[in-house]
């Protein structure tokens, strides 16, 4: 009796292995293929993935619409964010998708319904807002010129963080007040500028980033150990700007993303049009230049109140 249990036990197990390896597989399969165009995708899909096959313990061809409607379940119990979960199950399509266009026998993301959430709405941050951070930045030492570089240059460029993470000190020239990047989203490249007082900053930050350690990223993540000092991530960032605007008493939530809306409105409130926009923020279509002519709150109070 107890060998027949025993032979249940080891069975049980090695199915479970074999079913573990096999997702594996399975994922690193697309993730490699993935990586092939856009690296960072391949490494922001893999932690939800893995999420997908803890919570269905199914391979891609056994898999069935309702372990999706389980992992939808599990997100939403888990309190993730509206915008989280649509990524989640964009991914899950995808990943579905990548192995029907082979001709695996599989759950058709047709199946796989994406609930749309609403946009995220990100407030532009003013010329005065923007000066008053910069008044709480002293740069009496490397972090603190970093801080002040970082700011300086998300509101003068209105460079993506991500792009602004990528930069590295190759980039640079001392002499120059400007560099050429390649555009998250089209792959184009395209040259960013920003202001002589800034280039005073950057040609100092760069003299002291080079003392640091021979790592090519320009903006780095703090460490205990100079040697592994690590390129500066978008969260990092993003708390920094959240710590900056505590102290500025900033009451309006601003994100990264906020200075680059602040470029635009700062371009047409200095008499630019969205052509100029467009050009200074790397948009592949004037439509996305057109949409910063929009009002913001202050701007609809202030015509409101002239025509009453």
């Amino acid at each position: 009796m107890e060998d027949r249990y025993h032979k249940i036990i080891v069975s049980i197990v090695y199915q479970r292995w074999t079913l573990f390896f096999m997702q594996n597989v399975q994922v690193q399969e697309y993730l490699d293929w993935k990586a092939t165009y856009t690296r960072r995708a391949s490494i922001n899909y893999r932690p939800w993935l893995e999420k997908f096959i803890s919570c269905t313990e199914k391979d891609v061809e056994t898999t069935k619409v309702g372990d999706v409607v389980k992992y939808r379940n599990y997100l939403e119990d888990k309190n993730y964010q509206p915008k989280s979960i649509e990524l989640a199950m964009v991914i899950v399509k995808n990943y579905f998708y990548f192995w029907k266009l082979q001709g695996k026998k599989c759950l058709s993301p047709e199946l796989i319904r994406v609930q749309r959430t609403v946009a995220n709405s990100y407030q532009p941050i003013t010329f005065e807002e923007y000066t008053s951070i910069l008044s709480f930045i002293h740069p009496t030492d490397f972090w603190e010129l970093q801080k002040l570089v970082i700011i300086r240059l998300l509101f003068e460029t209105g460079v993506r963080v991500s792009e602004l993470c990528d930069l590295n000190i190759s980039d640079f020239d001392p002499v120059k007040s400007s560099t050429t990047i390649r555009t998250k989203k089209t792959a184009i490249m395209r040259t960013i500028f920003w202001s002589v007082e800034t280039n005073i900053f950057v040609k100092e930050f760069l003299a002291l980033r080079k003392e640091i350690n021979s790592t090519p990223a320009f903006f780095v993540g703090k460490s205990n150990a100079k040697s592994s000092t690590d390129r500066m991530t978008t969260r990092t960032i993003q708390r920094l700007i959240k710590e900056l605007c505590l102290k500025a008493k900033i009451d309006k939530k601003l994100t990264p993303h906020s200075f680059r809306h602040g470029r635009a409105h700062r371009i047409l409130d200095l008499g630019g049009n969205p052509k100029h926009v467009q050009a200074i923020l790397g948009h592949s279509s004037p439509l996305s230049s057109f949409t910063y002519m929009q009002w913001n709150d202050r701007e609809l109070a202030e015509a409101a109140n002239r025509f009453l």
